[in-house]
C-alpha cells in the first residue's frame, strides 16, 4: 500500500500538479452578490420609520453606495422623502426644525418650490429674515406674486433695506385699492422723501390723502398724529407744484398744509415765491415777510427775495420795508 501511495504521488509531482489542485478547485464568483446585497440595504432603508427616518437612510444609502446601479433610484426616494418630512413639519407647523429640512431639501434638489416656499415660511416665523428674503428671492424669481413680494417687502423692512423694501412694496401695491395700499404707501412716502425724490413721494402723498380724506383716520392712527403726517403730504404735494411751477396749485397745497403745520416757514416761503411768479408782488412781499419772521431754514432765504422784490418795486430802496414786515407778523398773531 505504500508503494502503490508513493507512485501515485512521484506521478503527480512529475505532471507538476499538486493534491490540491485536484481536491480543492476554486468555486465561481456569483456575479449577482453585491446587486442582492445593494438591493437588501435598499430595502431597508426603504421601509425606515417616518419621513425623515427614511429620508435619511436614503441619503446614507447614496453616500455609502455611489457607483450602486440602484442610486439613481434611492436618490429620486430620498428627494420624495425630504419632500414628505418638509410637508409634514410645516402642517405640524414646527417652524424650528421646518427651516433647516427646507434647506435640506435644496441642497438635494435645488429651486424645488416646496423646499423655497417652506424655508421662507419658516425663517420669516422664526425671525430670521436675512434667510427669509434670500429663498423668498428665489421662489419669487420662480412664482411672482404679491404674496411672496409682500414677504419680501416685510422682510427688508425688518432688515432696514429700504431700496429693496420700496422695490417689493411698489410689486404689492399694483392693483390695490388705496386704502389696501396704504400701509405700504406710507413707507414708500416715508422713503422717497428722505431721497428726496419729491415727484415720487408726492405721488404717493395723494394717494394716501385719496384714501382717507375729509375727516376719516386711517387705523392706528389718532387725530393728532394723522394731522400731523396730512400737514407733510400736502406740504409735499406742494413742494412738487412748485418745482414744476404749477404755482395756483402749489398756493391750494401749501395752504392746506398750513391748516395742519401752522406757522411753516417753508409753506409761507413757497406762496410767496408762487405769488411773485403770479405778478402778485403785493400778496408776495406779506407772505415773504411772514416766512422770514418764522425763522427756520426758510427765514433767510425769505429775506433775501423779500429785500430783491421790495428793491424792485421801489427803485433800489428799503425805505417803508420794515412796515410790510411788521403788519405781516401782526397777522398771523
Amino acid at each position: 500500500m505504500v508503494k502503490v501511495a508513493s507512485l501515485v504521488l512521484a506521478l503527480l509531482l512529475g505532471l507538476g500538479l499538486t493534491v490540491d489542485s485536484l481536491t480543492a478547485a476554486p468555486a465561481q464568483a456569483d456575479p449577482n452578490a453585491k446587486a442582492r446585497e445593494e438591493y437588501a440595504v435598499l430595502d431597508k432603508a426603504l421601509k425606515a420609520n417616518g419621513w425623515k427616518g427614511k429620508s435619511d437612510a436614503l441619503r446614507a444609502f447614496v453616500r455609502a453606495h455611489p457607483d450602486s446601479q440602484y442610486k439613481d433610484y434611492a436618490q429620486k426616494q430620498a428627494v420624495n422623502a425630504t419632500n414628505q418630512w418638509v410637508v409634514e413639519l410645516y402642517q405640524k407647523k414646527d417652524m424650528a426644525a421646518l427651516g433647516p429640512a427646507a434647506e435640506q431639501l435644496l441642497r438635494m434638489q435645488p429651486g424645488n418650490e416646496t423646499g423655497l416656499g417652506a424655508a421662507l415660511e419658516a425663517y420669516y416665523a422664526t425671525k430670521n429674515y436675512a434667510k427669509a428674503a434670500r429663498f423668498g428671492e428665489q421662489l419669487y424669481a420662480k412664482k411672482p406674486s404679491p404674496g411672496i413680494a409682500a414677504a419680501l417687502a416685510d422682510c427688508y423692512d425688518k432688515l432696514k433695506d429700504a431700496n429693496k423694501f420700496a422695490t417689493y412694496a411698489r410689486t404689492v401695491t399694483e392693483g390695490k385699492s388705496d386704502k389696501e395700499a396704504f400701509p405700504y404707501n406710507i413707507k414708500l412716502f416715508d422713503h422717497y422723501s428722505r431721497r428726496r425724490s419729491v415727484g415720487r413721494a408726492a405721488g404717493y402723498a395723494q394717494k394716501m390723502l385719496a384714501a382717507y380724506p375729509g375727516e376719516e383716520m386711517p387705523p392706528g392712527f389718532t387725530q393728532e398724529s394723522w394731522n400731523q403726517v396730512k400737514g407733510q403730504l400736502y406740504s409735499t404735494t406742494g413742494l412738487n407744484h412748485f418745482n414744476r411751477k404749477r404755482w395756483r396749485q402749489a398756493l391750494v397745497s401749501y395752504r392746506n398744509s398750513l391748516r395742519f403745520k401752522p406757522r411753516d416757514s417753508a409753506a409761507y416761503y413757497h406762496m410767496g415765491m408762487s405769488q411773485w411768479q403770479l405778478k402778485e408782488n403785493r400778496v408776495a412781499m406779506k407772505l415773504l415777510a411772514q416766512a422770514e419772521g418764522l425763522g427756520g431754514s426758510y427765514g433767510s432765504r425769505a429775506k433775501k427775495a423779500l429785500e430783491a422784490l421790495f428793491r424792485a418795486a421801489t427803485g433800489g430802496s428799503l425805505d417803508g420795508l420794515d412796515r410790510i414786515r411788521q403788519a405781516a407778523m401782526a397777522e398771523l398773531n
